[in-house]
C-alpha cells in the first residue's frame, strides 16, 4: 500500500524561491515515494541522511524547480535496502530541495551495503595494483638475473679463453730452450728475418735473443715466442 504522508507544512511552501541559505520549510513524520509492504518488518537503516534535488534551472524565474519527491528518492536510494524516510526535515534554498531524515528499510540476511561494497571494490582494485606490481618487479629481477648471468657466463668464457692462450703460450715456450737457433722478424717494415740464437728466457712469453745487427754488432733483444722460427739444421 502507499504509505500516508504526514505532513507538518503546507505543500505551497516549497515553492518559496526567493532565499539564498537554505531555509527549513517544516518536518514530515514519514514519508515514502513506494508502495510500502505492511507485513514486511523494516529496521533503521541509517540516519541523518541528505537528498538533495535542484531540478531544471528556470531563466523566466531565475530559480530552480527542485522537486521534493525526487529528493526523497535519492536519500532513500542512497542506502541499500532502503525504502522510506522518517523523521524528515524539509530545507530550500534558490528552487532547490533538500532533506534529511531516517532511512528506514529491508536489507536481506548476508547482504552488504554500498560502503562494504565500495571497500571490497576498493580491496580488490589494491590487490590488482599489489598483483601487477609484484609483475612488474618480478620481471625486473628475472631481467636482472638474467643480465647477470649473462655476464658471469661471458666472464667465464674470456677466463677459459685466458687459461688456453696461457696453456698454449705455456706449450710455445718449452718447444724453445736456451742455445737454440731461430729466425724473428726484427724489421717491422721489412720481410727479412734475423738469424739469432736463445740466450735466456725472460718470462713465460718472451725469449731473450742474441743477434747481429746490419752493422755486425752484437745486440740483445726480448721476443715474444710466437713470433719466433726454429732453425733447423
Amino acid at each position: 500500500m502507499q504509505i500516508v504522508k504526514r505532513i507538518g507544512i503546507p505543500i505551497i511552501l516549497l515553492f518559496i524561491t526567493s532565499c539564498s541559505s537554505w531555509t527549513r520549510l517544516g518536518n514530515l513524520t514519514m514519508v515514502s515515494t513506494r508502495n510500502v509492504d505492511s507485513k514486511t518488518e523494516y529496521k533503521e537503516l541509517a540516519r541523518y541522511v541528505e537528498g538533495i534535488d535542484k531540478g531544471d534551472y528556470d531563466r523566466n524565474k531565475k530559480t530552480y524547480t527542485g522537486s521534493l519527491q525526487a529528493a526523497i528518492d535519492e536519500a532513500v536510494m542512497s542506502i541499500d535496502g532502503g525504502e522510506f524516510l522518517k523523521n524528515i526535515e524539509v530545507f530550500i534554498k534558490d528552487g532547490k530541495i533538500k532533506v534529511r531524515g531516517d532511512v528506514w528499510g529491508y536489507r536481506a540476511p548476508g547482504s552488504i551495503t554500498k560502503d562494504q561494497q565500495a571497500k571490497l571494490d576498493a580491496e580488490k582494485e589494491q590487490q590488482a595494483k599489489q598483483a601487477a606490481q609484484d609483475k612488474k618487479d618480478f620481471e625486473q629481477e628475472r631481467k636482472e638475473a638474467e643480465r647477470k648471468l649473462a655476464k658471469e657466463k661471458k666472464e667465464a668464457e674470456k677466463k677459459l679463453a685466458e687459461k688456453r692462450r696461457d696453456e698454449e703460450d705455456a706449450k710455445l715456450a718449452a718447444s724453445f730452450k736456451i742455445g737454440d737457433q731461430i729466425r724473428f722478424k726484427n724489421n717491422p717494415f721489412g720481410n727479412n728475418l734475423t738469424k739469432g740464437t736463445i740466450i735466456g728466457k725472460k718470462d713465460a712469453w718472451n725469449a731473450t735473443i742474441k743477434y747481429l745487427n746490419d752493422k755486425g754488432e752484437e745486440k740483445t733483444k726480448n721476443v715474444p715466442f710466437k713470433e719466433l722460427s726454429k732453425v733447423i739444421e
